[in-house]
């Protein structure tokens, strides 16, 4: 999910950044040297078309956070049942390295298993306070471009860092909605505390507060109705494939308890 080379402390990097040699960004995945966070290129901070859902209403920057904030967005979300490492616990160290195989890992076939899904970017920290960074790491999974982070029963939800996002959804509390409401578009609830941005060491961002999406909407995987031309349709298909074509990669069985 985020570290599949078991902490070598020369390779890191999310599932968004193993898939670009398969995107056409072969020269940035080579300048990056398979460590995401490598100056340059600053691969986390390049915004990728691919990756940003043409109808994505959260989009403000041109597939950045926000202008002085140069974390790239995207609009899609990695499985984490899939792509990380449930039976790892709630320890984030161990829990993003992926362990799946093909086929064994899809007991209940590719056909019924949840790969990616879409997500607001929240450009500017409009979905709940946060947004969805495909270059983001593990010390906090609220800007993680993933969903379902907890373990396999859908019964608890992991935990990062610094855990300002609280849990991950999982179970029923993850389920699909067909048209989610953006942060602004919702009454602000004064008692919640400011939304922290990864980019500004962790400094608070006086004044904003988070509404009911932090609470109940922002971490479910949303499911934004797009309406996306036969192009976009094609490169969503691209994406899967590509991740399925990674080394090695497998991933595990499908979502049985996303539903109870």
């Amino acid at each position: 999910m985020y570290d599949p080379f078991n902490n070598n402390p020369n390779t890191l990097g999310t599932v968004h950044f193993w898939l670009l040699p398969f995107i056409e960004q072969d020269n940035l995945f080579k300048q990056a040297n398979g460590y995401i966070y490598n100056n340059p290129p600053n691969a986390h901070t390049k915004p990728m078309v691919l990756y940003r859902c043409p109808s994505d209403p959260s989009d403000k920057y041109e597939g950045l956070l926000d202008p002085g904030n140069p974390w790239a967005t995207t609009s899609y979300a990695a499985n984490y049942q899939v792509f990380g490492n449930p039976d790892a616990g709630d320890y984030p160290a161990d829990n993003m390295n992926g362990k799946a195989r093909f086929p064994a890992s899809f007991q209940d076939g590719q056909s019924n298993t949840i790969m990616f899904t879409e997500r607001y970017q929240g450009g500017g920290g409009s979905c709940g306070g946060f947004g969805c960074l495909w270059g983001h790491g593990n010390w906090e999974n609220g800007w993680m471009p993933m969903f379902a982070y907890g373990n396999r029963t859908g019964t608890q939800g992991y935990t990062s860092f610094y855990n300002w996002a609280g849990p991950g959804k999982v179970g029923v509390a993850s389920l699909f909605q067909l048209q989610p409401r953006l942060y602004n578009q919702v009454p602000m609830l004064r008692s919640q505390p400011a939304a922290i941005a990864p980019h500004r060491r962790h400094q608070r961002r006086l004044g904003r507060r988070l509404g009911p999406l932090r609470q109940r909407r922002h971490f479910r995987h949303h499911l934004v109705v797009c309406n996306h031309s036969q192009r976009q349709r094609q490169s969503r298909s691209r994406l899967v494939n590509a991740a399925r074509a990674l080394p090695g990669f497998v991933a595990p069985q499908a979502l049985r308890r996303l539903v109870q």
